[in-house]
């Protein structure tokens, strides 16, 4: 083969690599803070939610569920 060929082979084996590990790294750092336990005197709490439909605004049911979990969460 031609060596410049082998060359952008091997820079795009490198760039894969890279890419992989940066993956990787990110995975880890999410998986370590979520086993972190919540601050017990947190002022708010984003929960991340779906469609909110109608007037009066009534949330979709993937919302409605999310809504009554942090509810929960928060009375305990």
């Amino acid at each position: 083969m031609n060596k410049s060929i082998m060359n952008i082979y091997k820079l795009v084996h490198w760039f894969e690599i890279i890419v992989l590990a940066y993956f990787i790294i990110c995975n880890v750092i999410i998986h370590l803070y979520a086993r972190q336990k919540a601050a017990d005197n947190a002022d708010t709490m984003v929960i991340l939610g779906a469609q909110v439909m109608g007037n009066p605004a009534v949330p979709h049911p993937v919302l409605k569920g999310r809504l009554d979990k942090a509810l929960v969460y928060l009375k305990n």
